[in-house]
């Protein structure tokens, strides 16, 4: 005869309900986060080009003569952003003549910045294009902008260097400064999530209680009963497995009634017939223990 393994279901379909419940709020929260940041680094890098891309042009008519301060104080602004690392201008002699940072301006950017990669500078120069990058690993924000100088000769604008694009603007942002924002915008949906996860969890209990736990708790009495000797009556209303074994139940509840009511009646019968005997008659069981005798 082969058997199969069971378990409470009153106390594992519950714990099984919030694991699930829990897991897929665990599942939620990762790939809402990682929507948020990607919200975050598209915002940023949207931001960033068209903010280079306006102040590109803005920079190369001010660096020189009596504009340089304008232009410094325009890079120097930036420092208020957390994000920025380095936002600074090199001209075509490889030294910073405007930044972010004060303290970085005459300088080689090869010394002062770290992520300063001069062959891809050489490269945007060449091009004359610019470009801007996203390092995923790092969450890093790269940008090279090439810049022609100008600066004002004789009431005209003439280049102050033979070539366009001889000068660079660099950008170097740190996106995972925001990581707090972040974790602020995913807590307050996460409590709304979580808000909605208590719900449906009470509910499930609830419904796992109503429609499994007390049927099943309705069958075990109901065969305890039965075992004693209680037969008591019962109806399950509805459909599936459990409204099926409680008609099934209820099926042998009434045949066994029957069966009872007949062996009752038997026994009355037995019983008159002996009365009826003149003769004495002695009624025992296998083991000689007397069970009926008619007096």
């Amino acid at each position: 005869m082969k058997g199969c393994y069971t378990i409470n279901l009153r106390i594992w379909l519950p714990a099984f309900i919030c694991v699930v419940l829990v897991g897929v709020f665990g599942a939620w929260l990762a790939v809402h986060y990682h929507d948020l940041r990607d919200k975050h680094r598209s915002a940023h890098i949207s931001h960033w080009r068209e903010v280079l891309e306006r102040i590109q042009p803005l920079l190369g008519a001010e660096v020189e003569a009596e504009h340089q301060g304008r232009a410094r104080n325009l890079l120097s602004s930036f420092r208020a952003d957390a994000g920025v690392r380095a936002l600074e201008l090199i001209d075509h002699q490889n030294r910073i003549i405007g930044s972010s940072n004060p303290a970085w301006e005459q300088q080689s950017p090869t010394v002062v910045l770290s992520d300063f990669r001069a062959e891809e500078a050489a490269k945007a120069v060449a091009a004359d294009s610019p470009a801007l990058t996203f390092d995923a690993g790092r969450e890093r924000l790269v940008g090279y902008y090439p810049i022609q100088l100008l600066t004002e000769s004789d009431g005209e604008n003439t280049p102050n260097v033979g070539q366009p694009g001889q000068a660079m603007l660099f950008l170097d942002y740190d996106l995972a400064h925001d990581r707090p924002e972040i974790f602020t915008e995913l807590k307050e949906d996460a409590a709304v999530i979580l808000g909605l996860v208590a719900v449906g969890l009470l509910v499930s209990i609830g419904f796992a209680y109503l429609f499994v736990g007390r049927p099943l708790r309705l069958l075990i009495n109901t065969i305890r009963k039965t075992r004693s000797g209680d037969i008591p009556a019962f109806q399950f209303r509805g459909y599936g497995e459990f409204a099926y074994l409680g008609r099934v139940i209820h099926a042998a509840r009434k045949e066994l009634q029957k069966t009872l009511v007949d062996l009752y009646g038997r026994e009355q019968r037995l019983d008159s017939t002996l009365e009826a005997i003149a003769e004495g008659v002695i009624v025992t069981d296998r083991h000689g223990i007397v069970e009926r005798i008619n007096p």
